[in-house]
């Protein structure tokens, strides 16, 4: 899907040069922990393990900072419309952990609640567009 890096868990566990990887001004950082499964639920992974999900967002207003690597499976959620949205909407997003209950959701797949995330970065995105167009028209 556009806008989404995936990082494998241990990626860079023998780099220790590298003190962390530069991303987009605006991101979700998710990472993704396994815990046992012992109810065999097919919302699993293929080895037993329940995906557990945590997202942080990163704003920042140098495209050289650096993202402190990590020894976890880390998916990095960043498309175009992210731009679009304010920071304060992007914090909103963030304090009521809308991100991370998406991707904890077990009726659907990893990559149906990608999707899912993807369509709502794209509605905010088009709601904080369409808004400053109003504006705009009105005032004229």
């Amino acid at each position: 899907a556009g806008g989404i890096v995936t990082i494998e868990e241990d990626a860079f566990q023998c780099c220790d040069s590298l003190p962390g990887i530069t991303i987009p001004l605006k991101a979700f950082i998710v990472e993704v922990d396994s815990v046992g499964d012992s109810d065999g639920d097919s919302d699993s992974d293929s080895q037993g393990n329940l995906e557990v999900f945590t997202c942080r967002l990163v704003l920042t207003n140098d495209v050289n900072t650096p993202v402190t690597l990590t020894n976890a499976q880390q998916m990095i959620i960043s498309p175009e419309h992210l731009n679009y949205i304010s920071s304060p909407d992007l914090l909103e997003l963030q304090m009521e952990n809308i991100i991370t209950t998406i991707m904890n959701n077990r009726g659907h797949t990893r990559e149906e609640n990608i999707e899912r995330v993807l369509a709502l970065i794209k509605s905010r995105a088009l709601f904080e567009v369409s808004t400053m167009l109003e504006l705009a028209l009105w005032k004229n």
